[in-house]
């Protein structure tokens, strides 16, 4: 692996591929790292949302039935003393004995859910999207901003969900079924504020046009302008080789902001990026984190050594005020490979 701050690594995918059977998530056995959902699924357990099953798996492509559905939602937005006081709901097939009946009671007497034309909820039924959406809009308290097409019960909702950036793009169609993953990235999105991600529109949905697609902004050292027209990150300049938007060129750095934050990985045995190059001067806020046992993370020469728990991220903040290229390492034992586990920081002087 030759992973580096300054050139995108070809060597990336190689290192996602294999270390995609390192799993960090001590709840969920069957979610590695490298799974597209890994962080919505880190969210929604984190924040006591979703939980596994008995066995210590997720299930992320598993189906998810109405009831479970409407049973997350409602516990994510409604303290546990309103679902309780809440016990009868008029479907015929929520009897109040069942667990999900207090969850469908508060949907139903909140305006978010309004069953069948025969009366009925459907409880066992897989959730589709286009249903989905309108529960997750209204319970979130977004109706108010829907724009209802009298044609199409569920455009309004569609549409505010691809305004926020909340459709998964694995989903294939309005009545396509709601995966748990997919479940757990709609929710991620909305309540985390994530409004930048790959998300389908009411059009693409439809089979009219193509999803939206993010386009990252490139890190130091990686390609930008161009016809993708790629950005920089805040703090980076893009050096163009000719002019835009034709040319390509490189992220450097904006000499009236010498600050930089650079994500570091950790894992059995090494560091991704294994270089970083910066110039002199740069405050750098490195963010390390774990992937898999406790780590290290030392630069003498600064005078940092500092522990990595295992799945934690440790922020270090510090001046690159030496110029020169400085090995990090780890600096705690970690198997048979710990002293192959190093990093480069080169510090340039300023042109």
């Amino acid at each position: 692996m030759n992973s580096k701050t300054r050139i995108l690594s070809p060597l990336f995918g190689i290192v996602t591929f294999l270390f995609s059977l390192v799993f960090v998530s001590a709840e969920f056995s069957d979610i590695p790292i490298a799974h597209e959902n890994w962080d919505a699924i880190d969210y929604v357990e984190s924040e006591g949302i979703v939980n596994g099953y008995p066995d210590g798996t997720f299930r992320p492509d598993a189906p998810i039935n109405r009831a479970e559905f409407t049973k997350i939602i409602i516990g994510a937005v409604y303290e546990g003393s309103v679902i309780d006081a809440c016990t009868t709901a008029s479907f015929p097939d929520v009897p109040e004995s069942e667990w999900f009946a207090p969850y469908v009671c508060v949907a139903e007497a909140n305006g978010i859910v309004g069953g069948y034309p025969d009366g009925t909820f459907r409880p066992t039924a897989s959730i589709n999207f286009v249903e989905a959406a309108k529960i997750i809009v209204a319970a979130f308290g977004y109706d108010s901003a829907v724009t209802q097409d009298p044609d199409v019960w569920y455009k309004g909702y569609v549409d505010l969900m691809a305004n926020m950036r909340a459709i998964p793009i694995t989903l294939d169609g309005f009545e396509s079924e709601v995966t748990r993953g997919e479940m757990a990235e709609m929710i991620y999105r909305i309540r985390a504020e994530l409004f930048d991600n790959d998300s389908h529109t009411y059009e693409s949905l439809a089979g009219l046009s193509n999803p939206i697609i993010s386009r990252p902004k490139g890190k130091l050292g990686e390609f930008c302008g161009g016809i993708a027209a790629f950005q920089c990150e805040e703090g980076l300049l893009c050096n163009l080789d000719g002019d835009y938007p034709d040319a390509g060129g490189e992220c450097i750095q904006d000499p009236e902001n010498l600050e930089l934050e650079i994500d570091i990985d950790a894992f059995q045995y090494g560091f991704d990026p294994e270089e970083i190059v910066v110039v002199k001067g740069t405050r750098l806020i490195f963010h390390v984190r774990s992937l898999d046992v406790e780590h290290g993370f030392s630069i003498p020469e600064y005078s940092i050594d500092e522990i990595i728990p295992a799945g934690e991220t440790v922020t270090i903040e510090f001046v690159a005020d030496k110029t020169g290229r400085f090995t990090y390492s780890c600096s705690v034992f970690c198997g048979s490979g710990h002293g192959d586990m190093e990093g480069a920081l080169v510090v340039e002087e300023t042109e």
